[in-house]
């Protein structure tokens, strides 16, 4: 009885994380996947297994995810950080996506398992690119204000140039009041 409510929960948490749980063996084949497979990937979770890891990446990463896993399982070492990596997965539809990734290892009847807990992260990366372009912006506007070589009208030609691109907009103008 205990163990079919502790089945219930784990069930439960893999089915409404939206965070996506994948188990690989040391060949990085895909063993389990849950839910959220769909939502991050678009795949459905029975679509992964059996399934290799490397379908979720990019051609670029591929090799060295093989190299690195070859090593790992002869030396025991770990490559990167299994905390939280930032990566970049493969979409189905052809697409790449930001994903943050979370590992740790267990034994499953004398065989080595991988479990990877995987996190769609776009809405972050699209907060720090918008954060990195108006760092740039007031960056710009600085070199601008601070430029001796520039008169205040040139300056000020160049700020309202700079403001209506940066806002996307078809012109700019200063008022007094």
């Amino acid at each position: 009885r205990e163990a079919q409510r502790t089945q219930t929960v784990i069930d439960a948490l893999t089915e409404q994380s939206n965070e996506l749980i994948l188990v690989i063996n040391g060949e990085s084949i895909i063993q389990f996947a849950s839910e959220a497979s769909e939502t991050i990937f678009g795949y459905p979770p029975e679509q992964l297994k059996g399934r290799s890891m490397t379908d979720l990446m990019p051609e670029r990463y591929r090799v060295v995810h093989n190299q690195s896993m070859a090593r790992y399982l002869e030396t025991n070492r770990q490559s990167i950080s299994w905390r939280s990596v930032d990566f970049v997965g493969l979409h189905r539809a052809g697409h790449e996506i930001p994903v943050s990734v979370s590992f740790s290892e267990f034994e499953d009847e004398g065989e080595l398992r991988f479990v990877g807990t995987i996190r769609d992260i776009e809405e972050r990366w699209v907060r720090e690119r918008e954060r990195q372009e108006w760092l740039e912006f007031f960056q710009r506007i600085y070199q601008l204000t601070t430029n001796r070589e520039l008169t205040f009208e040139e300056k000020l030609d160049h700020l309202l140039a700079a403001g209506s691109e940066h806002l996307n907009l078809p012109y700019g103008f200063l008022t007094r009041i």
